[in-house]
């Protein structure tokens, strides 16, 4: 734990997050706060994880990603309790809202993102005596904000394609819905272990608001500033 010794008047910063259910108001529990330093080291994890996954063919990461909707239409029904626990939605909703659109996006992925990501010719302009084509590379770490509205969906959605693309994803999911994250990391863990992947591929992390996106924007933005990999769910 850790005080401001230049604000003598702020509280200590807490080291975990309560918990709870916005429906009823039932404490679940406490989930860890990642400070600027847990951060960076889950960056690293995933940057040296990513090295590896960037170089795969993408017949293997259709077979990561079919893997994966294997486990959440497995899950599925896990999967709605969780995003209602979490968020206070109907478990009709969150079959609706959470699990179809993300196993419409995988299924999407599966058989477009190939063909989505080849090298595409662009026309030289004036310099008629060149050719030009535009060639898709992975960036390395892909940093995601998640919104609370749908716990699941958020972090699914923005990490189907940047896995596709060959990156790793380091995701902060919101302090409104921050119980779910660890069933939700055992799904991308079970895939990646039964797939032989690292499980660092992809890391969900927990926190505060504003810091903790401060902090994951930066650290996915470092090692190239001029070219931002964040993204918003």
């Amino acid at each position: 734990m850790h005080t401001d010794t230049h604000h003598p008047s702020r509280s200590p910063i807490p080291a975990t997050l309560e918990c709870r259910n916005p429906g009823t108001l039932e404490r679940l529990g406490d989930v860890p706060i990642f400070d600027a330093r847990a951060v960076a080291e889950r960056v690293a994890r995933a940057r040296a994880a990513q090295v590896s996954w960037g170089q795969t063919s993408f017949a293997e990461r259709r077979k990561v990603l079919r893997a994966l909707l294997d486990a959440i239409v497995d899950h599925q029904e896990e999967i709605c309790r969780a995003c209602s626990r979490d968020s206070g939605k109907t478990l009709v909703d969150a079959a609706m809202g959470e699990i179809f659109p993300v196993c419409e996006k995988i299924r999407y992925t599966i058989a477009n993102g190939e063909r989505d990501l080849a090298p595409e010719r662009r026309g030289s302009g004036i310099l008629m005596h060149k050719a030009a084509r535009v060639e898709y590379q992975p960036l390395g770490v892909v940093g995601v904000i998640c919104p609370w509205n749908f716990p699941f969906h958020n972090i699914f959605c923005p990490v189907v394609p940047a896995l596709f693309a060959g990156n790793a994803v380091v995701a902060k999911v919101s302090e409104w819905t921050s119980w779910s994250a660890g069933d939700f990391q055992a799904i991308f863990d079970e895939v990646f272990k039964k797939t032989g992947h690292s499980p660092d591929l992809v890391q969900i992390l927990t926190g505060a608001g504003r810091p903790g996106r401060r902090s994951l924007v930066a650290r996915t933005r470092s090692s190239s500033p001029d070219r931002p990999r964040t993204a918003s769910g």
